[in-house]
């Protein structure tokens, strides 16, 4: 059990690090951010299998995620919102709401 909840700090910790290669094209930072999304939704999937949510609340999750992100760099054009900085924000909120719903319905 003890475990599970290192994945999720281990992934907090990766989300902190994570940002795109130097002039990186806009298509190529979006397949980048759907890679990290993934790869963070199959990390908590294989250690949290019988606690993980069905597609419609990832979609939430990923929505809200996405709005908390997009609000810390609204101050930014639309051409220079996607950095480094918002994929940290954007994968690190989504880390943070996808572990709390595991672990609520691992205490449940």
């Amino acid at each position: 059990m003890k475990g599970d909840y290192e994945v999720i700090n281990r992934l907090l910790n990766e989300t902190m690090h994570m940002d795109f290669p130097f002039l990186a094209s806009e298509d190529k930072k979006k397949r980048i951010v759907e890679d990290k999304k993934i790869y963070i939704e199959d990390t908590i999937k294989e250690a949290f299998a019988d606690m993980y949510p069905e597609k419609l609340e990832l979609n939430k999750l990923w929505n809200e995620a996405l709005d908390y992100a997009g609000s810390k760099f609204d101050s930014l054009p639309v051409s220079k919102k996607l950095n480094g900085f918002y994929l940290q924000e954007l994968m690190h909120r989504y880390v943070e709401l996808l572990g709390n719903v595991v672990t609520e319905n691992k205490e449940n």
